[in-house]
């Protein structure tokens, strides 16, 4: 037995090694001769290799954390120093300093948002060494930045087109900024409040579904009318900064309305996310697939990267402003991330002192605002003094002087331990998923964790297909990130299936639809007239068929779940002949998107292409700034596409011109314990650097739903890596 045993390891392992020495072959005959880059900086005890691969990914091998998370800094800065420069200029509110006087009430508002708690709570929040590893982390970014000092050539173009220089990041900014996060909450209770002030909350139930079940009160004395740019200040604290020429060569403070632009963005963002059980698995390895929807702009909101010391084994994709890995895997577990809706928002509304506007009223009670003096840098003038004021419960974001109102924010992500994306610095060391974030006896009962859940089409779709399968393998879930049937574009085909016209055009839309399977990955007339249809005309047609007109206008779109189960039960909405009454809804609708399909891919319906209309763009900050080459080469797109906000590979956009605004940045599926078989991808490149082979080239893999391997092992990394840069401590 011991013999035959020996025999057969040494025949497997004959023919593992053949099967590498081709691999091997096969990469030396793909990738590019490796070149290698030595740079000698102060900070580091050991020496590091990044060794960067084909797909623009860094893989730093370090002998110790500290030198590990400074290479991570340094290496992030050499890729996105300006990116992470503005976010960081944009969270601390120092826009003004570089930028002019146009962004004054920007900064002021980024810095009613900074977190201004106790620091030893907020790092003890996150683990025993989160402010050792931020500090590490922004030691490398700011040893970047002296390195740049000696190489100005180096310098990031955009530094050089607006004549300023990086700033240096301290270890706590990399916490205090909260406005990057993900917020909402508080976006949906003005909606909710400008609807019951139009009509009342019956009427909100068409404008969002709440769920689970919950009777809206209007809390005694408030009135539901609040001022129509309430939220102002706290968009702009929360939004991208908006670059003009405009505003870049405004004289003075007068001209902030040229930098502002605040348009409220109605995009969901949110994620897929799953996870395969071994026993599902073809494999019979646990497999976790993950892809966050997020908005889009260029350089791309993801990272990857590649952490190796003997204490610590991670990669996957973070913020590059951030260090650690929040999304992927370490040497025991995969780990991925979704958007939880909870009602962390809450806008508070207070009565005034008529005799003493500094006071604001508490459980009948006067109490002073407290109040922050701070100094905006304004480039070319001289600094001016902000006052910002605060109540017992947040930031103070409207003052509404002739209803003696004022108006506050309650946040749980000004709380200690609620940066975006840095609890990762515990669990990137997790060896299993014993972790639950809610205390044990939470009573789920009494306090609900939201109602604002996003619309469940897309788990419904998967669910169908998980069932589907036997087995399912790696690759079905990458084909599952991709895929484009729509749960609602199938509900509203059936409706229309019994319906007919003696109208020549609504009959051809109805024929053109009906034939239709629901797929967005087919060619042919129905994906964008259906879009077109839906996004347009049905959902505006619905909520005028069922509400008052003072009720209707003052929301955009009704709740597409609400719409979808009154469609589908006409008499529980339209009321009398509701069945007649729907139908006139659905076809009047569709022969307004016919005729609007018509006029922009013309009469023949067979030409219809929804990719000739729907489209991603990367749009980088300067975009409106540079001329149109510069444009053409520092945007990303305009990129044909196809998907739908339903299906997995999700894809909202903009009705007006179906630009797409949400959508997969990064996607991942990990091979739980096989770890170089798990595949990535990130749009649209690795690189913030426009003359970069990194900055767009895996734009054209993300569009057609490929990836490529997320190497973790060193053999495999060196087999595919294109280029290397040894860093040595500076003697």
């Amino acid at each position: 037995m011991r013999r035959s045993a020996f025999g057969k390891r040494l025949a497997l392992q004959a023919i593992a090694c053949l099967a590498l020495s081709f691999a091997v072959f096969a990469a030396a005959q793909r990738v590019p001769r490796r070149s290698t880059d030595t740079i000698a900086i102060m900070g580091l005890r050991q020496p590091v290799e990044i060794l960067i691969d084909r797909w623009g990914v860094p893989h730093i091998y370090a002998k110790n954390e500290p030198d590990l998370f400074f290479a991570q800094g340094f290496n992030a800065a050499r890729d996105r120093l300006f990116q992470i420069d503005l976010w960081r200029r944009r969270g601390l509110g120092q826009l003004s300093e570089v930028f002019g006087p146009a962004y004054i009430e920007q900064d002021k508002a980024a810095r009613l948002f900074l977190y201004r708690g106790d620091m030893q709570r907020e790092w003890a929040a996150y683990s025993s060494d989160s402010a050792q590893v931020a500090g590490y982390f922004v030691a490398g970014i700011n040893a970047y930045i002296d390195w740049l000092q000696k190489h100005p050539e180096r310098m990031p173009f955009e530094f050089r087109k607006l004549n300023y220089t990086p700033a240096k990041w301290a270890p706590e900014d990399v916490v205090r900024i909260r406005t990057h996060g993900l917020t909402g909450n508080l976006n949906y209770e003005i909606a909710r409040s400008k609807v019951v002030c139009a009509a009342d909350l019956k009427s909100d139930r068409i404008r969002f579904k709440l769920q689970p079940e919950w009777q809206t009160q209007v809390p005694a004395g408030l009135d539901p009318c609040l001022p129509p740019d309430v939220l102002k200040t706290f968009v702009l604290a929360t939004q991208e900064v908006r670059f003009t020429p405009q505003a870049l060569n405004a004289a003075n403070s007068a001209d902030t309305e040229l930098a502002l632009g605040v348009v409220l963005n109605d995009g969901i963002e949110g994620s897929n996310n799953w996870v395969i059980a071994p026993a599902k698995s073809a494999t019979g390895r646990a497999v976790m697939a993950n892809d966050p929807h997020r908005a889009y702009g260029e350089p791309s909101l993801r990272y990857i990267s590649h952490l190796d010391a003997p204490t610590l084994h991670a990669i996957g994709a973070n913020e590059p402003s951030l260090p650690g890995i929040s999304l992927g895997h370490n040497d025991w577990i995969a780990f991925g991330y979704t958007r939880f809706y909870i009602d962390q928002e809450d806008l508070y509304v207070y009565e005034l002192n008529p005799a003493n506007p500094e006071q604001y009223k508490y459980q009948g009670q006067w109490e002073l605002f407290r109040v922050v003096r701070e100094e905006i840098k304004i480039r070319g003038q001289q600094p001016m003094s902000v006052d910002l004021k605060f109540t017992r419960h947040g930031p103070v974001i409207y003052v509404d002087q002739p209803k003696n109102r004022a108006f506050a924010v309650k946040s749980a992500w000004l709380e200690p331990g609620t940066a975006p994306y840095y609890k990762s610095i515990r669990y990137i060391r997790a060896q299993n998923f014993e972790q639950m974030n809610m205390p044990a006896d939470y009573p789920y009962n009494e306090r609900k964790l939201g109602f604002e859940w996003v619309n469940g089409s897309r788990h419904q779709r998967l669910d169908e297909m998980f069932h589907k399968l036997d087995k399912l393998t790696l690759e079905d879930s990458m084909r599952l990130q991709n895929d484009e049937v729509s749960i609602p574009a199938r509900r509203l085909v059936a409706l229309l299936q019994p319906l007919s016209s003696s109208d020549p055009k609504t009959q051809s839309a109805l024929d053109i639809i009906k034939g239709w399977d629901a797929s967005f990955d087919v060619d042919g007339p129905a994906p964008v007239l259906h879009e077109v249809w839906f996004s347009r005309y049905l959902l505006k047609g619905f909520k005028y068929a069922v509400l008052p007109k003072t009720a209707a206008d003052s929301f955009v779109n009704p709740d597409t779940a609400v719409m979808l189960e009154a469609l589908e039960r006409p008499d529980t909405v339209f009321g009398d002949n509701g069945v007649q009454k729907r139908n006139e809804v659905l076809l009047t609708s569709l022969r307004s998107a016919y005729e609007d399909v018509e006029k922009t891919q013309g009469l023949d319906t067979k030409q219809w292409r929804w990719a000739k209309v729907h489209y991603n763009l990367s749009e980088h900050p300067f975009a409106a700034i540079v001329d149109e080459a510069t444009r053409a080469k520092i945007n990303v797109g305009p990129i044909p596409k196809n998907g739908s906000e339903y299906v997995p590979n999700n894809s909202q956009y903009r009705p007006t011109d179906f630009r797409q605004i949400v959508g997969p940045s990064v996607r991942i599926v990990v091979d739980v314990g096989n770890w170089d078989n798990s595949r990535i991808i990130n749009h649209p490149g690795q690189s913030g650097d426009p003359d970069s082979l990194h900055y767009r080239d895996l734009a054209s893999m993300w569009r057609n739903g490929q990836y490529f391997p997320l190497l973790y092992t060193r053999t495999a990394v060196e087999q595919e890596t294109e280029h290397a840069i040894e860093l040595v401590p500076q003697k």
